[in-house]
């Protein structure tokens, strides 16, 4: 039985899909923001009933009350859950999303069942290999908040089909769990309203949209009755955007994440002839950029490619006689909303470049293209061709990655030499500090360094501080006083052994993946001659004015002057 098909195995495909993707994502090592949620889920594990009670230091920073980090606790409850049954271990840890990747392929297929009937398997092998979702799962809150944002949509359309309001209710309570899940997960209510208003039933649209804003307001309720404030609004600030450039990093993301979707979309138009040019094309980017080609004007073409297509593939959809039955012309119609609706939301709520900012469009743009395929592709001959596609969108989205793969194994082999070789150093009575974050943060506290916090860690002469080198070009530079610290040592990791990478472009950056040169990471080892106090962008109050500095921070802008 062929991929486009849909039969009884369709649970075990279910099953084996969300599995596969749940086992990837444990073997990668604590990698990027996990370790801001870690230090959720360590403060709730001890004070459940005080989610946002702790402080918590994130980088070369002064500790800082974790309201003022962005960060919904609904998955860190979870993950606590986990530290207190079987203990910090990240392998078993990670197995807990399970249940969140069963409701992100379930959903996606019962959703293909109904959009691009024929072609469940492919959509959902499509959306769980995807470049824009499986790399970028680790623990992180995007694909939890979208996997229930997903099965919102799911039993409201169920709901719609029977009259049914307490299937209304359930719907707008999973949308609730998704926006307290991440902010992002705002979108989901709209998305009903849009099903709701395509299908003609803005009655139980109404009721799964009160429901979602009671959950998500009940929650902000509790947190302002606890500490005074609202996290949400805390973080809701108006700042001002510079458009242009998340337009075409906007751009250059989708062409580097959704080649299936065009793929696909070439299938739907009867335009199958193209598909192993395009797949080429695809190829020939990834290797020119492995040899050092700039990869934004590449990805820029691709996406523009892209973005044409699913708007040929919504007019198609449209353009289609009124034959079928009137819900198949509102499901069209609704998937086009979708679109545009998850475009909106992107720029409204997080207008920032990052890979994980386009996974609703990316998922959206897999159901549209696989709709019109499902269409207009049934013979078995497409049915290959189909097949073919799923393969090819899945291999992409595992050649991303096993590039974030190799990204995160190299970060914690650099924390783990580096603390070796620090701890190697050390005198009787010193210290061992370390500047560094994400996974190297985690495996260097770990391995037994001590984290230095901005305005309160105080270097000893004799002390080691270990200093990992930061890839984000819009977060400070670390400024060392020589007068104060000599280099011992300078580790140097991974030069050139892939020429791919994925920190921190994949995370936050124009484009998807990039090319890799010289050393993927470097960590430098120095040994305090002066006793000083480590200092950064902290109040004045905080630093006493009699004490040596020998760290600071200093603004990227500032440097370069």
């Amino acid at each position: 039985m062929g991929l486009a098909r849909r039969g009884g195995s369709g649970m075990v495909a279910i099953g084996a899909i969300a599995v596969a993707i749940t086992l990837l994502n444990a073997i990668k090592p604590l990698h990027m923001d996990d370790t801001v949620y870690y230090s959720f889920a360590s403060h709730l594990a001890a004070q459940p009933s005080d989610p946002y009670g702790g402080d918590i230091a994130v980088y070369w920073a002064p500790s800082r009350p974790s309201m003022q980090v962005l960060a919904p606790v609904s998955l860190p409850y979870l993950w606590s859950l986990a530290l207190r049954i079987h203990g910090d271990n990240p392998f078993l840890c990670k197995l807990w999303l399970l249940p969140y990747a069963l409701l992100l392929v379930s959903s996606t297929w019962n959703l293909a069942h109904r959009f691009a009937r024929g072609c469940e398997t492919i959509t959902a092998l499509l959306v769980a290999f995807s470049p824009a979702i499986l790399p970028g799962m680790n623990f992180m809150l995007d694909i939890p908040a979208y996997s229930l944002g997903l099965t919102a949509l799911h039993v409201f359309t169920r709901a719609c089909d029977r009259r049914s309001c307490w299937g209304a209710l359930l719907a707008g309570a999973v949308a609730g769990i998704a926006i307290n899940t991440k902010w992002t997960g705002l979108v989901v209510p709209g998305v009903l309203g849009i099903y709701a208003l395509t299908h003609r039933r803005l009655g139980l649209g109404i009721i799964a949209g009160l429901v979602a804003t009671g959950v998500f307001a009940g929650w902000e309720g509790l947190v302002y009755l606890k500490y005074g404030q609202s996290h949400f609004l805390l973080h809701s600030r108006a700042r001002q955007i510079a458009w242009l450039d998340p337009i075409k990093a906007f751009i250059a993301i989708i062409g580097g994440v959704c080649p299936a979707a065009f793929l696909l979309g070439l299938a739907g138009l009867k335009l199958g002839r193209f598909v192993p040019l395009y797949a080429c094309i695809v190829i020939a980017v990834l290797v020119a950029i492995g040899f050092g080609t700039p990869a934004l004007p590449l990805f820029l073409v691709l996406g523009l490619c892209v973005l044409v297509n699913l708007a040929h593939v919504a007019i198609v959809l449209h353009r289609r006689p009124a034959r079928p039955h009137r819900r198949r012309n509102a499901d069209s119609l609704f998937l086009v909303l979708w679109l545009v609706l998850e475009v909106v939301g992107m720029f409204v709520l997080s207008p920032y470049s990052a890979v994980r900012r386009v996974v609703g469009m990316a998922v959206v743009a897999t159901f549209l293209t696989a709709r019109l395929a499902s269409r207009t592709r049934r013979d078995a001959a497409a049915r290959r061709l189909l097949n073919a596609i799923a393969i090819a969108g899945a291999l992409l989205g595992i050649f991303y990655y096993v590039v974030d793969l190799h990204e995160a194994r190299v970060e914690r082999s650099a924390a783990e030499t580096a603390s070796h070789e620090a701890l190697s150093m050390i005198q009787p009575g010193s210290t061992v500090w370390f500047v560094g974050r994400w996974g190297f943060r985690y495996y260097a506290n770990r391995a037994g360094l001590k984290q230095v916090i901005a305005g309160d860690s105080e270097l000893k002469r004799g002390d080691i501080l270990v200093v990992h080198d930061n890839k984000m070009s819009q977060e400070p530079l670390i400024v060392l006083d020589p007068r104060q610290l000599v280099n011992v040592l300078t580790l140097n990791f991974d030069a050139d052994a892939l020429p791919f990478r994925t920190v921190p472009n994949y995370y936050q950056g124009k484009v998807p993946v990039n090319h890799q040169e010289g050393s993927r990471f470097t960590v430098r080892i120095y040994r305090v001659t002066n006793p000083f106090l480590a200092a950064g962008i902290i109040p004045r109050d905080r630093f006493p004015a009699d004490k040596p500095v020998g760290a600071t921070l200093m603004r990227r802008d500032m440097g370069s002057r």
